[in-house]
């Protein structure tokens, strides 16, 4: 009984052990709502039996082993470090300007990202362009990587340039400023123009010419902005523009602007009929023509610096050549051979500024000049004039027959080549000018030969006709009765008669006078 009795109660104590333990059990390995494994063991003081604590801690620790193997989350990344580490301007050397010029100025910056120097910053960054005197020029561009100054007219001077750059966001705060980079803008007065021709003029220039120039500018910078050129024509006439200014202003023939190009300092500009007459100026004038006078040549160059405009002009009188000398032989006609005897020149010619006009007659064959006679005329435009006297050609052979004409610009040659042909030869031949000039109303020979046979055929018919007429004579009319003819009264013999008149064209007289003979029977 003892012993039932003490196993019933040793029993009864150990399932109430392991209850406790379940108890206890659930509490200590449970999982905490946040994830963490609670590691605190207190509870109930745990029985001495060896038994009963290894199953009960074996049977607990088997039932919650999946939380007790969880691994724990990484934590947060630290906050990225950036730091603005510079900022620069391009171009950073000195900018010189005129007034009204400008410069364009580009900015760039760069970071360092958590200890890492000269790295792109990797959120926007904020600009704020800045000049030191906002008098001298301003700026068309704000909070962007590139900006324009512009110089004003009316200020000169010194300014810098510089731009800052602002780093903002929810983890960092920086700023930066670039160095100043300086603008002049002239402060050495006022602008100085020069002007130097380098064509090289005479008194007389042939159309077309070239006319060159260059120009220089100080306290100011030669540009498209400031600066302007221009080539201006005038026409000399009379008293214009005499000392003081007292003569009429002398007339515009063209103004010719130049395109001015920053830095550039040669320029040039083509003078011919059609630029000159650009305005219309020889269009007006008389006869359409320009005036054969003294032109004046002007490069008008200013500058504009500060306000204040400074202007050169290089001048140039020319006499422009309009027309060299031309002009051609009327006797004898080019071409045409002549025969020894007695030659009439006659020559016709035109130039500007004509001094002199000479024929002279060369011998090819011994080089010798054989005939000179002063051919000029005094005027202008189209001159025609004979030679004083006839040139004997004594002997027959090849010349050259030459107009010279002198001008201030130069000698001019007009040469025709004859041929002087013996006397006593046929030269009148296959001259196609005579015959031209002998023929009828100037007609060819071709159609005054078709002219005459067609009118040689119309007479030739004509002439036939009145001919034939002559030798056919009238037309024919009947016999007239014979003597020895029958009478129509007797019998029969009517038709006999009729018969005998309608053959008569075959028959002779003879056989009408045997029918009628009564003594033949």
């Amino acid at each position: 009984m003892r012993l039932s009795s003490g196993f019933a109660l040793g029993t009864m104590a150990t399932f109430a052990v392991m209850l406790v333990a379940l108890s206890v059990g659930a509490g200590a390995y449970g999982s905490h709502p946040g994830g963490a494994v609670r590691t605190t063991a207190s509870g109930p003081t745990m029985p001495t039996s060896h038994a009963a604590i290894s199953h009960s801690a074996h049977a607990a620790v088997s039932a919650h082993s999946a939380p007790i193997r969880a691994v724990a989350p990484l934590p947060p990344p630290p906050p990225v470090n950036v730091t603005l580490t510079s900022i620069a301007i391009s171009p950073n050397t000195t900018q010189t300007l005129a007034p009204g010029g400008n410069v364009g100025f580009t900015a760039s910056w760069l970071c360092t990202v958590n200890g890492t120097v000269n790295q792109t910053c990797p959120y926007p960054v904020a600009l704020t362009w800045a000049n030191a005197a906002s008098d001298l020029g301003t700026f068309n561009s704000t909070n962007q990587s590139t900006a324009t100054y512009s110089a004003l007219w009316n200020a000169l001077g010194t300014d810098a340039v510089t731009v800052s750059a602002s780093y903002n966001n929810t983890t960092a705060w920086s700023n930066v400023t670039s160095a100043p980079v300086t603008v002049n803008v002239f402060v050495s007065g006022a602008p100085s123009v020069t002007v130097t021709y380098s064509t090289a003029f005479s008194l007389y220039m042939k159309l077309p010419f070239t006319v060159s120039w260059n120009i220089s500018v100080t306290n100011g910078s030669i540009g498209p902005s400031s600066t302007w050129v221009t080539l201006n024509v005038r026409d000399i006439s009379g008293n214009c523009g005499s000392l003081f200014g007292l003569g009429p202003t002398c007339a515009t023939v063209v103004n010719l602007t130049q395109k001015v190009a920053s830095g550039q300092t040669a320029y040039s500009q083509v003078l011919n009929v059609t630029d000159l007459n650009s305005a219309g100026y020889a269009t007006a004038s008389p006869g359409g023509a320009f005036p054969r006078d003294e032109y004046q040549l002007l490069v008008w160059a200013t500058e504009n610096n500060s306000g204040a405009n400074r202007t050169f002009a290089g001048q140039q009188n020319v006499y422009p050549v309009f027309q060299t000398p031309s002009g051609v032989f009327i006797s004898p006609l080019p071409g045409s051979d002549l025969s020894t005897g007695n030659v009439t020149f006659v020559v016709t010619y035109t130039g500007d500024y004509i001094q002199g006009v000479t024929l002279q007659v060369t011998d090819v064959a011994n080089k010798q000049i054989v005939f000179v006679s002063p051919m000029f005329v005094v005027g202008t435009g189209n001159r025609t004039i004979g030679a004083n006297a006839p040139w004997l050609a004594a002997t027959a052979g090849s010349y050259v027959a030459s107009i010279l004409v002198t001008t201030p610009y130069g000698l001019n040659y007009i040469n025709q080549t004859m041929v002087v042909i013996p006397a006593g030869q046929t030269i009148y031949v296959n001259h196609t000018s005579t015959q031209t000039q002998s023929l009828p109303g100037g007609l060819s020979a071709a159609a005054t030969a078709t002219i005459l046979l067609v009118v040689g055929l119309i007479i030739g018919l004509i002439v036939a006709l009145v001919l034939g007429r002559m030798m056919w004579g009238g037309p024919m009319q009947p016999a007239s009765p014979q003597p020895w003819s029958p009478t129509q009264g007797s019998g029969g013999s009517s038709g006999g008669s009729m018969d005998s008149s309608s053959s008569s064209s075959t028959d002779s007289s003879s056989g009408n006078m045997s029918s009628g003979d009564p003594t033949k029977k």
